[in-house]
């Protein structure tokens, strides 16, 4: 099932709002969330997984998307609407290690994996005083639109970038986590990341 969010109609389409500037840049990430939000919620339902949405990261004014909490651990998921192909660029420099970068549409976004990666660090700390043994942080960086150019899990300095579809199929996978286990990580996680309200 796919799911389509009105802004991603309108740019589509052409209608309605003009596709640049913060307000719409803002506006476009937040469907993003929320279709993804919700695509989680209908695949996951049946699963041993805990989801939380939209958490404030402590002294910051960033936020975490989606906290998915499955059998082999804790997954942070950064949801982006972006369009255009998805590819991962290798460039080889003289007399220097390869870089690996990120190209959606055409631009570099490589960025976002180093955003991503701050998130897991801010999750890895709220879970430093939780009881018993330490618990798996994973990173995704997951597009609700664009089109990847090839099958298998593309990863770009060490972070997967996925579907929702893929996504899903990681958070679900069976691991060593028993579901009361993974409901006392999620509780402990919902206390430790507050609620982020967006200004709308």
């Amino acid at each position: 099932k796919q799911h389509r969010s009105r802004i991603s109609r309108e740019r589509r389409s052409g209608e309605a709002s003009p596709e640049s500037g913060p307000e719409y840049a803002s506006r476009l990430g937040a469907e993003g969330e929320e279709v993804l939000a919700a695509f989680l919620e209908e695949e996951l339902a049946k699963k041993p997984v805990s989801l939380l949405h939209e958490r404030r990261i402590p002294h910051s004014k960033a936020n975490i998307d989606h906290i998915a909490v499955g059998p082999t651990g804790v997954f942070v998921i950064d949801a982006k609407n972006y369009y255009g192909r998805i590819e991962k660029h290798v460039e080889d420099w003289p007399l220097a290690e390869s870089q690996e970068r990120l190209y959606v549409g055409g631009r570099n976004r490589t960025k976002l994996v180093g955003g991503l990666r701050r998130q897991g660090e801010a999750t890895i700390e709220a879970l430093t005083d939780l009881g018993g043994d330490t618990v798996p942080v994973h990173t995704m960086l997951c597009f609700v639109n664009g089109q990847f150019t090839r099958m298998g899990l593309l990863t770009v300095e060490g972070t997967p970038i996925v579907s929702p579809r893929i996504a899903a199929i990681e958070v679900a996978k069976r691991g060593p986590l028993s579901p009361d286990r993974i409901t006392q990580i999620a509780e402990h996680l919902e206390g430790k990341l507050r609620p982020y309200w967006r200004l709308t």
